[in-house]
C-alpha cells in the first residue's frame, strides 16, 4: 500500500491573522485543476464557474494561477459563444453526467499527467440522481481524496458541498435519458452536503491540506440556476466566490485577502417566479458581499412584456434603459444590505432585474457593453412577475387640506369591491407612522386620528389596502397641521 508523505507548512507573518500555509501555495504560480461534472464544465449555454473564478483571481495582483487539465471549453452546445467560454484559458477535468465512482476509476492518470497544486472538486449529485446511496457516494469521494494525496502528496483539495437541486423536477426533455428514480433530490443532496462537510473537517483536523467550499450556503436555486440543477451566471459567480474564500483560507495567492468577489443580489419580493403582485408593491431583497468591502449600491431595472424599460422618474416605459434606478438600502453591514424600491405599475407582465456593486468596484456583470440586462443574457439576478391592479379608494380629507386640530377624521370611499382590508398610518414623512398606526381595519372605512401636532407642520397619511391573500398597495396624501389655540365646542387646545 502506498503511504502519504508528510506535508510541510510555513507561517506567513505578514498577514493580519495567522495562517498555516502549505508551502506550494505561498509562492510561485499555483496550478489549479477543476474536477467534476457539468456544473464544473458548464452546459446548455453556460460557461461554468471556472470563468468567474479565473476572472476573480486575476484581479488580485499577488495571485499567479494557471488552470490545468485534459479538457477545455464549456461543452459541445452550439449556442455557447466561443469568445466567451472557450478562450478563458481554464482547462479542466469535468465531464457532464459523471459520477464520483467513475472519476475514481481514472483519477490516478489525471493527477499524474498534470501534477496540480490544487484540485477543486464538485461531484456527487449525479451519483444521487442515478440512484447511488449517499453513504456509497461519500465513500467514493473519500477514496478520491486518498488517491489525490497518494499521487500528489503536497496537493491541496477544495471540496464543494454540492449546490442543492430544485424541489421541482428538472427539464423532462433534457433529463429523459436519466429518469430512473423518484428520489427526494433536495433532501438527499442536503444529506450528501452534510457528509462532505464532516469528511473535510475530519481530514483537515488530521493535518491534510483540504478545505470546504460552502457553495450550498445562500444558494438560491430559483434565482441561480437555468433548470433547477445547473447554475446560471449568477450561480456561477456564487460558486466561484466560495472557491476563492476556500483558496484564500488555505493560503493561495499568498493568503492575500483582497476583495475580488462580486456581491450576489437576492430578490425577496417577488418571492417566486411569476408571482402575482399589486400595482403599489414594494420590490425588495438583499445583497451579500463575500469579499467584505460592503455594498456601494443596488441597481434596479424593470422590463415589461414588450421589452421596454421603466423610467422610474416618469413612471413610463420606453426603449431607453434607465441607468439611474437605484434601490434604497437599509440595515447595511460590512458585507450585506437590505434593498427596496417602491413601484406603481399598471396591470401586466414584468421582469425585475437587480445588480449590486461593492465598494471595491466588483459586480457580477462585466464592464463591457452598456450594462443593459437582457432576458437571454441573465447577467443580473432576475425574476418574472405580473401585476394585478386594484382600483384605489379616495381618501378624505383630500390632499393638501389644512387640518383644524390635533384630532382628524379620515375616511375613504369608491373602493374596488375586491378590497377587503385597510390600514391607515400617519407620520411626518411618507410612509411614517409615529403619529398614528391603525393596524388592521378589516373593511372599516373610517377612523379618528388623535395626537396630531398643532404647529403648522406637514404630515403625511398612507392608506394601505389589499384583497385577501394579496400584497398591500397604498396611496399617499399630505396635509398641513393646525397651528396655535383652537376652541371647538368647549374644547381647549394648548400649544
Amino acid at each position: 500500500m502506498e503511504t502519504k508523505s508528510i506535508k510541510h507548512w510555513v507561517v506567513n507573518l505578514s498577514l493580519t491573522a495567522s495562517f498555516l500555509l502549505p508551502t506550494h501555495l505561498a509562492a510561485n504560480t499555483v496550478s489549479i485543476m477543476p474536477m467534476g461534472d457539468s456544473i464544473t464544465q458548464g452546459v446548455r449555454g453556460e460557461c461554468g464557474y471556472r470563468r468567474a473564478l479565473s476572472q476573480a483571481l486575476a484581479k488580485n495582483p499577488g495571485c499567479a494561477v494557471t488552470f490545468v487539465g485534459s479538457r477545455s471549453g464549456a461543452g459541445d452546445n452550439s449556442n455557447i459563444p466561443t469568445d466567451v467560454c472557450q478562450t478563458q484559458n481554464t482547462p479542466h477535468e469535468a465531464i457532464p453526467g459523471i459520477r464520483a465512482e467513475q472519476i475514481l476509476n481514472n483519477i490516478d492518470s489525471r493527477i499524474t499527467n498534470h501534477q496540480p497544486d490544487v484540485v477543486l472538486l464538485h461531484v456527487g449529485s449525479n451519483d444521487i440522481y442515478k440512484d447511488r446511496s449517499v453513504d456509497d457516494t461519500l465513500e467514493d469521494i473519500n477514496s478520491l481524496l486518498d488517491r489525490v494525496y497518494i499521487k500528489q502528496p503536497n496537493a491541496t483539495v477544495v471540496v464543494s458541498n454540492v449546490i442543492p437541486w430544485s424541489e421541482e423536477s428538472p427539464d423532462p426533455i433534457f433529463y429523459a435519458p436519466f429518469e430512473n428514480n423518484n428520489r427526494d433530490m433536495l433532501a438527499d443532496t442536503a444529506q450528501l452536503a452534510d457528509g462532505i462537510a464532516s469528511m473535510v473537517s475530519t481530514r483537515s483536523s488530521a493535518g491534510e491540506s483540504v478545505a470546504l467550499a460552502n457553495v450550498r450556503d445562500n444558494f438560491d436555486n430559483d434565482l441561480m440556476t437555468i433548470d433547477g440543477v445547473h447554475p446560471n451566471p449568477v450561480g456561477e459567480v456564487h460558486i466561484a466566490n466560495k472557491m476563492v474564500d476556500a483558496l484564500y483560507k488555505m493560503g493561495a495567492c499568498g493568503g492575500l485577502q483582497a476583495d475580488v468577489q462580486p456581491p450576489i443580489t437576492y430578490i425577496g419580493v417577488p418571492a417566486t417566479q411569476d408571482a402575482v403582485l399589486t400595482s403599489n408593491s414594494i420590490l425588495s431583497g438583499t445583497a451579500l458581499d463575500e469579499g467584505g468591502s460592503g455594498i456601494d449600491r443596488v441597481r434596479i431595472a424593470i422590463q415589461n412584456s414588450e421589452g421596454l424599460w421603466l423610467d422610474h422618474a416618469s413612471g413610463t416605459f420606453n426603449a431607453a434603459f434607465d441607468e439611474t434606478i437605484v434601490a434604497t438600502m437599509t440595515n447595511t453591514t460590512t458585507n450585506s444590505t437590505d434593498w427596496s424600491i417602491s413601484t406603481n405599475l399598471p396591470a401586466g407582465d414584468y421582469r425585475l432585474y437587480a445588480l449590486a456593486l461593492d465598494n471595491n468596484g466588483n459586480q457580477v456583470e462585466e464592464a463591457a457593453g452598456n450594462g443593459q440586462p437582457a432576458k437571454n443574457e441573465k447577467v443580473w439576478t432576475n425574476r418574472a412577475f405580473s401585476v394585478e391592479a386594484l382600483t384605489a379608494p379616495k381618501l378624505f380629507p383630500t390632499h393638501g387640506t389644512k387640518l383644524r386640530s390635533k384630532y382628524a377624521v379620515f375616511s375613504w370611499e369608491g373602493m374596488d369591491p375586491a378590497i377587503d382590508e385597510f390600514r391607515l398610518s400617519v407620520g411626518s414623512a411618507k410612509g411614517g407612522k409615529h403619529y398614528y398606526d391603525s393596524n388592521g381595519l378589516g373593511k372599516n372605512s373610517r377612523v379618528v386620528v388623535t395626537g396630531l401636532p398643532t404647529d403648522g407642520s406637514a404630515v403625511s397619511a398612507r392608506l394601505w389596502f389589499r384583497k385577501a391573500g394579496g400584497d398591500w398597495q397604498f396611496i399617499d396624501t399630505s396635509y398641513t397641521t393646525a397651528k396655535g389655540y383652537k376652541r371647538l365646542r368647549g374644547w381647549s387646545w394648548r400649544r
